[in-house]
């Protein structure tokens, strides 16, 4: 985990979270970047399945001590970010159980837990929503995931066994999409086509829609509505809420890897091979 100065692109601080020998295929997740309190964090799902929580320093700070180095400052003096607490996502580093968790197994088959989406935070429940799971070129198969809802950790250090709120059985499909989250609702989707709907302070499963095609994008949530693109060329607008509805559902020329966006009245929708925006019918602003 790099931070990197947007005015120079020069690394600034690293991370010190120590992973490395431990990662089952590779590093997958993007950090999501947590305003709390007065202070600004950053959450990281590591390719060994624990997020990570560092507290992020303030740029003039990080600018001072890259200057105080000047030539010298390299990979051995650039400043470490701490971990500020720690969350493993192996459902059996949850339990009480004796037992270790298991060691990482690399290569193809891999039973051990990564992470693919990264971390939301829902500031109304100050909890942490992760989905962990298989790797979803490397790992074992079926592809499973589970999602995981835990306090953010005020005591710091390993909070795995102490933070949990609650988490799901075993989602079948393997979950690979960043979640959306709005009005204590949680939205994605696995690789089955399935999308699920579920509430954020009792982790109850809210409603599944049935789907065709696997699930890669991000759910884009905008003007009371869920849009979702999926593998098989098929386009979903789904009204948000505890009421599943499919409003719309358009089969486009390519493969729907990317999530759609939205300014002002329109919707921008880029697939394999075609970029589409499309405009509110009633009103006359048109497309480019």
């Amino acid at each position: 985990l790099l931070i990197c100065d947007l005015e120079t692109g020069e690394p600034l601080a690293r991370d010190d979270f120590d992973i490395g020998s431990d990662i089952s295929h590779g590093q997958w997740c993007n950090p999501t970047l947590v305003q709390r309190r007065g202070k600004s964090y950053v959450l990281y799902g590591g390719g060994n399945g624990v997020v990570y929580c560092t507290e992020t320093p303030d740029r003039k700070t990080l600018v001072e001590a890259r200057r105080k180095h000047g030539k010298t400052y390299d990979n051995r003096t650039v400043p470490r970010l701490p971990v500020s607490w720690k969350f493993h996502g192996d459902p059996q580093a949850q339990s009480d159980a004796a037992e270790p968790v298991p060691p990482y197994v690399m290569g193809m088959g891999s039973p051990s837990y990564t992470c693919l989406p990264p971390p939301c935070y829902d500031p109304d429940t100050d909890r942490v929503l992760m989905l962990f799971g298989y790797d979803a070129w490397n790992g074992a198969k079926p592809c499973r995931s589970w999602l995981a809802a835990f306090q953010f950790g005020d005591a710091g250090g390993d909070i795995t066994k102490t933070a949990l709120a609650w988490g799901t059985p075993n989602i079948e499909g393997g979950a690979i999409t960043p979640p959306a989250l709005a009005d204590g609702l949680l939205y994605f989707g696995d690789r089955r086509g399935n999308f699920y709907c579920y509430d954020i302070k009792t982790g109850e499963k809210v409603w599944t829609l049935p789907l065709r095609g696997d699930l890669w994008a991000a759910p884009l949530l905008a003007d009371g509505k869920i849009y979702i693109g999926t593998e098989r060329r098929m386009f979903y607008a789904l009204r948000s809420g505890r009421t599943p509805e499919i409003l719309s559902e358009i089969t486009m020329p390519g493969r729907i890897f990317a999530p759609a966006a939205a300014r002002g009245n329109t919707l921008y929708v880029v697939g394999d091979g075609f970029l589409y925006a499309v405009v509110d019918s009633t009103t006359k602003k048109q497309s480019f």
